[in-house]
């Protein structure tokens, strides 16, 4: 099978598709919406390289009589709502790219934080001056020799791993061509209500082992290969992501996806649910079909590259990233 390269186009729009398009859950409460987090870190993200790269900074028009904020102002300022929000629930857990954790850390050193948001929409002349003065200081440290080292410091795991997730699909892809995939998002659910929730880490690290050392070796159909990721951050807990490749020989009435999903259940001490993206039976994928190969860009950007934006902190040790052969 020929070669073909898994993301060649933009980074940014490929990883925010990534978990939007793998976070349709049908309506089920998942808690904290990753796919939300990740959109507004990227767009922060997007924000603040263009102000350092391209030197853009705010305008003023005058319309019916006043002056208004355009451009990259009214960008800012959509962008602050997005950081308090970010700032004041998940900052504390989670390590940002440095164009975002600059961006956040300037609007709090500037003290454009706390600064009522009406302020910026009458163009206040005090909130003025602290949007010019925090795009600035963007700018000054953003093109800094340090400020280029934090980001090649920082992407260097998650592309190392997104490289090798692509390696290791097209090896799956070159040796069977066609494959069964299963998409599962394994958690909890709190005092049997609907809000899902997370565990501690040890707790999903010692279930996602007996899940694949058990529940997956159960099956009639050979599994070929998977990859997980643990997800969540320690405010709320973490839960489990796991992709598995089986064989594509699978009998009609054989709903996998729910398969494996009771076995999760089973074996999370009645507290464990799932929701599986792509049907209760899985689906196919091919290297010679479109829809196919676009759905293994979107798993292998998933798994690995969103970690190059936003990423929990997890324990000292732990993994958050992992794949095997059966």
């Amino acid at each position: 099978m020929k070669k073909r390269k898994f993301f060649a186009n933009d980074v940014y729009y490929g990883c925010v598709n990534a978990y939007t398009d793998l976070y349709r859950d049908g309506g089920m409460s998942i808690g904290f919406n990753y796919g939300v987090l990740i959109s507004d870190v990227a767009d922060i993200w997007r924000l603040s390289s263009e102000i350092i790269q391209e030197g853009k900074n705010i305008s003023l028009e005058n319309e019916r009589g006043r002056a208004v904020i355009c451009g990259l102002g009214k960008r800012f300022r959509r962008a602050l709502n997005k950081a308090d929000a970010i700032i004041g629930r998940c900052r504390s857990a989670w390590e940002f790219d440095p164009y975002v954790e600059l961006f956040l850390q300037e609007v709090v050193s500037s003290g454009l934080a706390g600064i009522p948001r009406w302020l910026l929409y009458e163009c206040d002349e005090r909130a003025l001056f602290l949007l010019s003065e925090c795009i600035e200081n963007i700018r000054v440290k953003g093109n800094s020799s340090e400020f280029k080292r934090k980001i090649n410091d920082f992407k260097r795991v998650p592309n190392k791993s997104y490289k090798s997730m692509v390696g290791y699909f097209e090896k799956l892809f070159d040796k069977y061509d066609e494959l069964l995939v299963v998409r599962l998002n394994l958690f909890y659910l709190k005092d049997a209500g609907r809000l899902a929730v997370g565990k501690e880490y040890e707790r999903v690290a010692r279930d996602r082992d007996r899940f694949l050392r058990e529940g997956v070796s159960g099956f009639s159909i050979q599994l070929y290969g998977y990859a997980w990721k643990i997800e969540g951050d320690s405010v709320r807990g973490y839960r489990l992501h796991m992709v598995l490749l089986f064989d594509r020989e699978v009998s009609g009435n054989v709903s996998v996806g729910v398969m494996l999903g009771r076995y999760w259940e089973s074996i999370a001490a009645g507290e464990g649910r799932f929701f599986c993206f792509n049907g209760v039976s899985g689906s196919m994928a091919s290297f010679q079909e479109s829809t196919g190969y676009r759905d293994i860009q979107l798993i292998a950007v998933y798994l690995a590259l969103t970690d190059a934006y936003a990423r929990a902190i997890l324990p000292k040790g732990a993994r958050r990233l992992g794949r095997g052969q059966a």
